[in-house]
């Protein structure tokens, strides 16, 4: 909606009780780790509505969502955007494809010291394997773990990408500017790709943004 109220945090995180109270919230929604971590105070926020958790950013984002559905009785909602995703990657790959399939695609995401997260389980990667890229690391049968952190001595790790999708890439900068990085053969190719940190979580909005950036890091 065109009038949709929003609000920061204070600076430490911590939520604004009273000022979340004053919304009279019918419902609370949070990532399913704030609510494991108890990051914002769940007895608290409980006490002013029931808390929804849910996980995002995560590959098999359409039974998430499906789930989700049952629970908020909004079945027909979910579906009309799971649809809506659908109806984009085919656009993309009708316009794209050819671009998309000669991508060997790597997510990352900088660390301020020059290292880096190698991402290996994330919604970003279905995503690109939807649209034809070809994605390496990607094998959510095979292991739980979503990312793992590799100093910059060890990006050759990433070396068998010829394009890197890394979040915080332009905000931080000891990562593009490590000599082993600008080694790399993707970095090499002008194939560095900034990635909104925004785009690291979600489920049906965030798949379409990521598809988006995907096609234009085809077509760049």
């Amino acid at each position: 909606p065109e009038d949709l109220e929003t609000f920061e945090f204070a600076d430490s995180n911590e939520a604004d009780f009273e000022k979340i109270a004053t919304l009279e919230p019918d419902l609370i929604v949070m990532r399913q780790n704030a609510y494991t971590g108890d990051f914002y105070g769940n007895a608290r926020l409980g006490e002013i509505a029931p808390i929804l958790a849910l996980e995002t950013g995560m590959p098999g984002w359409q039974d998430l969502m499906r789930d989700q559905a049952l629970q908020l009785n909004r079945v027909d909602q979910i579906a009309g955007e799971i649809d809506r995703y659908r109806a984009l990657v085919d656009e993309i790959r009708g316009r794209s494809g050819d671009r998309l399939a000669e991508m060997r695609l790597i997510w990352g995401t900088a660390l301020p010291d020059g290292g880096m997260y190698v991402i290996v389980n994330a919604l970003g990667y279905e995503v690109a394997a939807d649209l034809g890229i070809d994605v390496p690391l990607f094998d959510p049968q095979e292991t739980e773990e979503t990312y793992y952190e590799v100093s910059a001595e060890n990006l050759d790790v990433v070396a068998d990408a010829n394009t890197l999708a890394i979040f915080a890439f332009e905000e931080r900068p000891a990562l593009g500017e490590s000599a082993a990085f600008q080694r790399l053969p993707a970095a090499q190719a002008g194939r560095v790709f900034s990635v909104d940190l925004t785009l690291n979580q979600g489920l049906a909005r965030a798949a379409c943004a990521i598809a988006r950036r995907l096609e234009e890091m085809a077509t760049e």
